[in-house]
C-alpha cells in the first residue's frame, strides 16, 4: 500500500487549440460584449444592464418552479442515485453522511428508528415543462411520537451511530428557495408540529439561509445546543501548520517517543492508494478496532455484523470514488495505529481512529494524526477537514487549531409546537436539577 493522493477532477482552462464549448463560447462574447472594459472605474457608460444569455447557456437564475417529491421507499430512493449524487456534487455544504455513499448502507444495515420520509425538492424552468426536473433539496427525515421525553409527534433528521453531522443537502444557486420551500411543505402538508434539526452546521451559507427563514417567518426555535469541535483549514504547508498547533516542547517529546517507538522496529507510515488492496485495509482497520476496550465495551464496529456491513458497504461505495483514505502506522509488521477518514471535496471527515493499547505510551495516535495532517496537505482538492469528535476531545483539540460551531435547533410549526418548545427549557432546567439532586 502507498499513498498517492488524487488529484481534483474539476473543470481545467482548454488547452490552446482546444475546442470550446458553444455556451462557453457564447456566454464569453456576451460578456464581451457588455462589459467593454472593467479596468477603469471612471469610465463613462451609455449601457449598464447585462444582456440576454444565449438560450443554451444556464443561469441558476432563471425562473424556475420548485415543488415537494416524497420517496418512502428505500428501493425507490436507489433508483434515483444518479440524481441524488448530483446534488450532493453542487450542494452548499457537501455532508458526506448524507451522500448515497454513506445513507443507503445506513438504511439498508443501521435501519435508524422512526417512520422513513425522505423530502427532496425538485425544480424545473418554467419556459421548458416538460424538462427532467432536477434535485435542489435532499432532506432525510424520520417521524417520532416523543420528544425528549414529552409525548407529541415530530420529525427529525436522521440519526445513526455514525453519523456525525445532519445538514441536508442544498444545491448551490437554488439553496434559498429551495429551503422556503421545504419549510412552506412544513407548515402545509407536514403533520408533526415540531421539527428537531439537530447537529446542523453552525456557521457559513446554509446556517445563514436557515436563520434567515426563521427570521422572515416570525418563528423563535429554541436552541438545544452549541459547540464546537476540532477543525482543520488547510494551511500553507503542513509544517507550517504543525509548528503553529503544537509547542516546541511538545514537538520535542513526540520526537523522543517517535525514537523509542523506532527502537521496537522500523517505523513506517502509509496510505491505501486508489490501486491497494481495499479488503486487506478494511480487515486490518477492523481488527486493530476490535483489539482494545472498545471491544470489551461492545462499542468496536465489528462487535455488530450490520455495523460491519454498513462500514465495509460505504467504504467500497467511496473506494470506487476515490474518495476513502485509510492511513496507517506500523512498527516492522506490526500494525500500532489506523485512521479512516471520508472525502467529499473540499472538505473531509475524520470517521475513525484506532490504536494498539500495549503501545499507548509511545502516543501511537498522535504520531499517525501528524502524519495525517501531512497527507491531508498533500491533497490539492481538500481545504478543511471536520475531526467528528466530541467537544474537548483529549486529543485532538490540542493538534487542531480551530472549531467548526455545531447547533442544534427545536422549531415549532404548529401553535402546540409552539407551548412545548416554550416549556422544553424549563422542563430541561428542572431534568437537570432531579439529576443532580438524586
Amino acid at each position: 500500500m502507498s499513498f498517492d493522493p488524487l488529484i481534483s477532477a474539476g473543470t481545467e482552462s482548454p488547452a490552446p487549440g482546444d475546442a470550446v464549448p458553444i455556451s462557453k463560447q457564447r456566454i464569453e462574447s456576451v460578456r464581451i460584449l457588455n462589459h467593454e472594459s472593467t479596468a477603469d472605474p471612471f469610465i463613462t457608460r451609455n449601457q449598464t444592464i447585462p444582456g440576454p444569455l444565449p438560450r443554451d447557456v444556464f443561469n441558476p437564475l432563471d425562473a424556475r418552479e420548485y415543488f415537494v417529491e416524497i420517496i418512502r421507499d428505500l428501493d425507490a430512493l436507489r433508483s434515483e442515485r444518479q440524481a441524488w449524487d448530483d446534488l450532493f456534487e453542487n450542494a452548499i455544504d457537501r455532508n458526506v453522511f448524507y451522500s448515497s455513499d454513506l445513507l443507503l448502507p445506513a438504511l439498508q444495515y443501521l435501519r435508524p428508528a422512526g417512520t422513513r420520509k425522505f423530502v427532496v425538492i425538485k425544480s424545473r424552468k418554467r419556459s421548458a415543462p416538460n424538462q427532467e426536473p432536477e434535485w435542489c433539496g435532499f432532506f432525510p427525515l424520520v417521524e417520532k411520537r416523543r420528544l425528549r421525553g414529552i409525548p407529541i409527534r415530530n420529525l427529525q433528521l436522521i440519526k445513526h451511530d455514525y453519523c456525525f453531522l445532519r445538514t441536508p443537502l442544498l444545491r448551490d444557486g437554488a439553496a434559498a428557495q429551495t429551503l422556503t420551500t421545504f419549510v412552506d411543505w412544513l407548515f402545509k402538508e407536514a403533520k408533526a408540529p415540531i421539527i428537531d434539526l439537530a447537529e446542523q452546521s453552525g456557521e457559513g451559507p446554509y446556517h445563514t439561509l436557515l436563520a434567515d427563514e426563521f427570521h422572515r417567518r416570525g418563528l423563535r426555535p429554541w436552541i438545544t445546543g452549541v459547540y464546537g469541535r476540532a477543525f482543520m483549514r488547510r494551511a500553507t504547508s503542513d509544517d507550517t501548520y504543525l509548528r503553529t498547533s503544537i509547542s516546541n516542547g511538545r514537538l520535542k517529546e513526540l520526537r523522543r517517543l517517535e525514537r523509542r517507538l523506532g527502537d521496537e522496529g522500523p517505523i513506517r507510515f502509509e496510505s491505501l492508494g486508489p490501486s491497494g488492496d481495499l479488503d486487506s485495509a478494511i480487515e486490518e482497520f477492523l481488527n486493530l478496532e476490535n483489539s482494545g476496550w472498545k471491544h470489551t465495551s461492545g462499542t468496536a464496529i465489528d462487535c455488530s455484523p450490520d455495523d460491519r456491513s454498513f462500514f465495509v458497504a460505504a467504504c467500497r461505495s467511496l473506494f470506487e470514488k476515490g474518495r476513502l483514505r485509510i492511513h496507517f502506522l506500523r512498527v516492522g509488521e506490526t500494525l500500532v495505529a489506523a485512521k479512516c477518514n471520508f472525502l467529499a471535496p473540499p472538505a473531509s471527515f475524520a470517521f475513525k481512529i484506532a490504536f494498539l493499547e500495549e503501545k499507548s505510551r509511545y502516543s501511537p495516535g498522535v504520531q499517525l494524526e501528524i502524519d495525517n495532517i501531512r497527507r491531508f496537505h498533500a491533497e490539492p482538492n481538500l481545504d478543511f477537514m471536520d475531526s467528528c469528535a466530541d467537544p474537548e476531545h483529549p486529543m485532538i483539540d490540542h493538534l487542531w487549531q480551530e472549531k467548526r460551531l455545531i447547533q442544534s435547533w427545536v422549531v415549532p410549526i404548529r401553535p402546540i409546537g409552539t407551548a412545548v418548545t416554550i416549556l422544553l427549557p424549563l422542563l430541561s432546567v428542572l431534568k437537570r436539577a432531579i439529576v443532580r439532586r438524586s
